[in-house]
């Protein structure tokens, strides 16, 4: 009877085996979650005192999946995944463990049993090289994904040392380490945020706010249409770019507030604009809802700047969901009253593109550029 359950419990087990195997294994980026890899991290601790660990985390991922959908968020985190591997075969070499923090998460960890130029892991250099590889990352989405997506992410990097305590639990100790890897100082941070604040409090007082006004051609002639007013934070700073700007923005929940900003220095800057030339202002889907298109303040800015209303473009970025459209439809009805016009901007890469279409019966249409890339090279 014996030798009959054997096989049997071989099976059951190695059943189990792969269950738990598959619970751990992100699909995405191939990695596993770091609790599949503790006999190895027991290895690698066994004749050290210590071992370093890095806490790499994507933060802004979620603000991305919510404005560029899913796709996007996990390109990203194959992207991080990929330079990561790329790091370890060049850097960091083959003892280097990688890891994701959990399956789908934003996290990722480095197990390290020495440092690349050598010797043994101390917790200050274990700083400075989180802070290098977060570097390395950054720069490398940085030169694949478009500024927009890649400009609402940072790397958020930490590290610790997982130390050889053979009183207390291994398992539990690692998930300390992995705790203590994931934590910033709570001073710091609080400071940066309270320094992006003052910034942002100065933006939305119209201060250090730039307009650059991009040409927009008609391709059959070539002859100028107007032009798109595009916003841009102080200089060298962390909010130079809209991406920036507005992802934080979005985050202290200012972002309507700061939409109107940028539209009504827009309006300021466009001063003497040629008749016939349309001005395309961005706007997000409640300002239409609302009523802040059709306030008296934009229409004296208006008048100041002698721009018509058939002149001006309202154009809604399609990265932004429109949560009403009944109430959407009713705000461009009034506008096209006045004698706007409307735009549906990043069509293709966003919310609801067909409907927003159908509803809206756009004047113009921008089709993102990640649909039409490389066009001149398709047959």
């Amino acid at each position: 009877m014996e030798n009959h359950r054997r096989p049997h419990d071989y099976y059951r087990l190695k059943a189990g085996y792969l269950r738990f195997k598959g619970a751990l294994y992100d699909r995405n980026t191939g990695l596993f979650a770091f609790p599949f890899f503790f006999d190895r991290i027991r290895a690698m601790l066994q004749g050290k005192d210590r071992i370093g660990v890095v806490h790499l985390e994507l933060d802004g991922l979620d603000l991305i999946e919510d404005r560029f959908g899913w796709q996007e968020s996990d390109l990203l985190r194959v992207r991080v995944a990929e330079i990561l591997l790329g790091l370890r075969e060049s850097v960091l070499g083959a003892g280097a463990l990688l890891a994701c923090s959990g399956v789908h998460g934003k996290g990722f960890l480095l197990f390290l049993d020495e440092l690349p130029e050598g010797g043994q892991v101390t917790e200050l250099r274990m700083g400075t090289f989180a802070e290098e590889i977060g570097e390395a990352v950054h720069q490398g989405l940085q030169s694949v994904f478009s500024s927009e997506s890649a400009g609402f992410l940072q790397m958020k990097t930490g590290s610790s040392l997982l130390l050889d305590l053979p009183l207390t639990r291994f398992e539990r100790r690692v998930y300390h380490a992995v705790e203590q890897a994931r934590g910033k100082p709570p001073e710091r941070d609080r400071q940066e945020r309270v320094r992006r604040l003052e910034e942002l409090r100065q933006i939305l007082h119209g201060e250090s706010l730039e307009t650059y006004f991009q040409p927009i051609v008609r391709m059959e002639n070539r002859d100028l249409l107007g032009y798109e007013a595009l916003a841009r934070g102080p200089r060298n700073s962390s909010f130079e770019y809209p991406a920036n700007l507005f992802c934080f923005s979005d985050q202290v929940g200012v972002s309507p507030e700061l939409d109107g900003v940028c539209r009504d220095r827009a309006l300021a800057d466009a001063q003497g604009l040629e008749p016939g030339l349309k001005l395309f202002l961005n706007c997000l889907p409640s300002a239409i809802e609302g009523s802040s298109l059709r306030s008296e303040k934009i229409w004296n800015r208006m008048r100041k700047s002698r721009l018509s209303y058939d002149s001006i473009v309202f154009e809604i970025t399609e990265r932004t969901a429109i949560k009403d459209f009944r109430a959407f439809g009713r705000g461009v009805d009034l506008l096209r009253k006045e004698g706007y016009q409307v735009a549906i901007d990043d069509v293709g890469t966003g919310y609801s593109t067909l409907q927003a279409i159908s509803e809206v019966q756009p004047e113009f249409l921008k089709i993102d550029m990640s649909l039409i890339r490389n066009i001149d090279q398709s047959l």
